[in-house]
């Protein structure tokens, strides 16, 4: 698709050292900060774009972007859907799922923050939902990418967070499997556990995958299979791994025109 562009940023710029933090908001006054955004833009849309970031809050909030000025200031939302060409919509993640949508037949696309809070809440299912009300999107023409997050391998969570996993998708059926899962690695998704028990970790893609098939969109159209934040935190910036203290990448979708 000629007219779409996408990626994720790394911990370190490619052949480089220094960290590539590219947690930004409204008031950016570093000036490694900004030469690193602006020189990003350009590598992934050949021209400076404005690039439409939002304060993330853990919610269901979905912000709707149908006309734009560069003056705009940052809306509280953890998902953006857009038409508007000429335009990056950006999630920061450090562990947390970056989802990107696209529409190729309308041109919608949307960029989605969802951790195990957003999935609860269910800001997945909503955003494609939002998608069918207002742009007339088709879940089974959409496409969806999963990018890098903590992965099932490490993401030990407690029996309140398990727990509320283990009641949502009981309730929703579907690829629900509470076997144990031998193969953390495998590249197979379809009958991958979303907890398991024995090590008590929590498969947040898993999670994801199954409420965007649940959405009407094709398994295979649908990449969910990302890298651990967590195991390659020499790639990848890691929330978890950082204990709290550490810096954020971009997961980007644009339409050029």
């Amino acid at each position: 698709m000629p007219w779409l562009t996408h990626g994720f940023t790394l911990r370190h710029p490619i052949n480089s050292d220094p960290k590539l933090t590219l947690d930004f908001n409204n008031k950016i006054n570093n000036k490694k900060q900004i030469s690193s955004r602006n020189q990003l833009i350009k590598t992934l849309s050949g021209r400076n774009l404005p690039l439409v970031l939002l304060n993330q809050t853990h919610s269901e909030e979905i912000y709707c972007l149908d006309q734009f000025t560069p003056v705009d200031s940052i809306k509280t939302a953890d998902a953006l859907i857009t038409t508007l060409p000429e335009i990056l919509l950006g999630i920061q993640v450090a562990d947390c799922l970056s989802v990107l949508v696209v529409d190729p037949s309308n041109r919608v696309i949307a960029a989605i923050h969802a951790g195990w809070r957003g999935l609860l809440k269910g800001v997945v299912p909503k955003t494609i939902s939002l998608m069918q009300s207002n742009y007339s999107v088709n879940p089974k023409n959409c496409i969806a990418v999963i990018g890098p997050s903590i992965g099932s391998c490490c993401y030990q969570v407690g029996d309140e967070v398990a727990n509320a996993f283990l009641e949502l998708f009981k309730k929703q059926g579907g690829i629900f499997d509470p076997k144990v899962n031998s193969l953390p690695h495998s590249m197979e998704l379809y009958n991958r556990p979303i907890y398991n028990p024995k090590t008590r970790t929590l498969n947040l893609s898993a999670a994801c995958r199954f409420q965007l098939q649940s959405c009407g969109l094709m398994p295979d159209k649908v990449s969910s299979d990302p890298p651990c934040t967590f195991c390659h935190n020499k790639v990848f910036f890691s929330y978890r791994r950082g204990k709290g203290r550490t810096g954020r990448m971009l997961a980007i979708i644009g339409l050029l025109s």
